[in-house]
């Protein structure tokens, strides 16, 4: 009897946390508490589509696997600012997102497959800042 390997990739791409598929949602900025979010980025026509609009958000994050280094999906992030007060929670569409965030110190967290990670940024006026996240998958 001969197994395909269709079915088998498949379920590698269901299960790595990130969509290949050109139903990604549309790259349009979401607003939660009055701070500006665009995330998504998962393929090649979804990061053409995010990357031009991003200029203006002073902070990028970018989710990624290790060893690999492959796009992961599906991220919570948690914005808070720098007295703990929670400013954002949302789902990441793919692996970048981007936050309109007004010059200060913030902490922020992603929880990707129940591993959560912290850091602390500064956000600047002058040019975007850019934190990467990376898990062992």
């Amino acid at each position: 009897m001969r197994h395909s390997l269709v079915p088998f990739a498949a379920l590698l791409l269901f299960f790595s946390g990130v969509s290949y598929s050109a139903t990604e949602p549309s790259a349009e900025p979401q607003v939660e508490s009055g701070i500006a979010y665009l995330s998504g980025g998962a393929g090649a026509d979804a990061r053409a589509e995010l990357l031009p609009k991003v200029r203006e958000y002073g902070l990028k994050l970018t989710f990624a696997g290790l060893p690999h280094r492959e796009f992961l999906a599906e991220v919570t992030v948690r914005i808070l600012d720098g007295a703990g007060k929670e400013l954002l929670s949302a789902k990441s569409n793919g692996p970048f997102f981007f936050a309109k965030l007004p010059s200060g110190q913030y902490r922020i967290t992603a929880t990707f497959r129940g591993q959560t990670q912290e850091r602390t940024v500064t956000v600047g006026e002058a040019k975007q800042t850019e934190l990467p996240f990376y898990w062992q998958t």
